[in-house]
């Protein structure tokens, strides 16, 4: 039983998301959960022939991986990835968070929180970049103010989420334009 032939599983098709969501929060490793879940939802669509599934999980993951948009955005994110993994080797953000104490003499919680605004305000041509720039970025500004990193996921996220989606020159704006056309708006 393949991916295409399954009309509706119910209930058993949130299995595999609640796994890797338990993997997740439990192991700490994104990656790894991911993984688990589609092996996961691998095993529930070939449920009648169990001794598929590897196969059928590496061939999901590449024909996934194979396809444009998605090949483009896995690219993306290693190449921003590796740049962020390189400044931070290169202690680029712990001299940024220096740099934002020393002009600001009153540095606190407020000044954290001002630099995420303005960071996810001038980063608005793509989400994915606006929230791993901004996040590597002051990530060393809330461990020094000791506020969680919960609350700077939460932050970030919104305020890239909101800027981003406002812009009109970038990918939302497409992504809107399409649902807008799709429902005969012109």
């Amino acid at each position: 039983m393949g991916f295409e032939m399954v009309d509706d599983l119910g209930l058993i098709s949130l299995i595999p998301s609640v796994l890797s969501i338990t993997m997740a929060l439990w192991t700490k490793r994104v990656l790894p959960a991911l993984f688990i879940g589609v092996i996961g939802a691998q095993i529930i669509l070939n449920v009648d022939t169990l001794h598929r599934v590897p196969v059928a999980t590496l061939e999901h993951i590449m024909s996934i991986s194979a396809r444009g948009d998605n090949s483009r955005l896995i690219l993306f994110s290693l190449l921003i990835g590796a740049l962020l993994k390189l400044i931070r080797d290169a202690n680029g953000f712990s001299a940024f968070a220096v740099a934002v104490g020393t002009l600001r003499h009153n540095f606190g919680r407020r000044t954290v929180f001002g630099t995420t605004y303005l960071l996810g305000v001038m980063l608005f041509l793509e989400v994915w970049s606006n929230v791993l720039i901004n996040g590597a970025t002051v990530g060393p500004l809330y461990d020094r103010e000791s506020i969680s990193r919960e609350r700077m996921a939460y932050f970030i996220h919104t305020i890239g989420i909101a800027t981003v989606a406002m812009v009109p020159v970038n990918a939302w704006a497409a992504f809107y334009i399409g649902l807008l056309s799709v429902q005969g708006v012109r």
